[in-house]
């Protein structure tokens, strides 16, 4: 997890309770609206590249499903 990553989960945990998600992550899945495009604009322009967000949940769903199989194996194996 680099700084830029930790940092997003902090402010999203600051504004949202405990979730782990990265904040790019929480807005792209969001409705549509003017906030959130200016936000996910203001984020490309930010990061330098293009679809940030979109790449952000696009890792984030892929982190949360391998950790999510990951302690489903473990309860398996437990006997759970």
């Amino acid at each position: 997890m680099n700084p830029w990553w930790k940092t997003s989960v902090t402010i999203n945990r600051a504004l949202c309770g405990n979730k782990t998600e990265p904040l790019c992550s929480r807005v792209y899945r969001q409705q549509p609206s003017a906030a959130r495009s200016a936000f996910i604009r203001a984020m490309d322009l930010f990061f330098k590249e293009q679809d940030h967000c979109a790449m952000i949940h696009s890792r984030w769903n892929e982190l949360h499903d391998a950790c999510t199989m990951a302690q489903d194996v473990g309860r398996i194996r437990a006997g759970m």
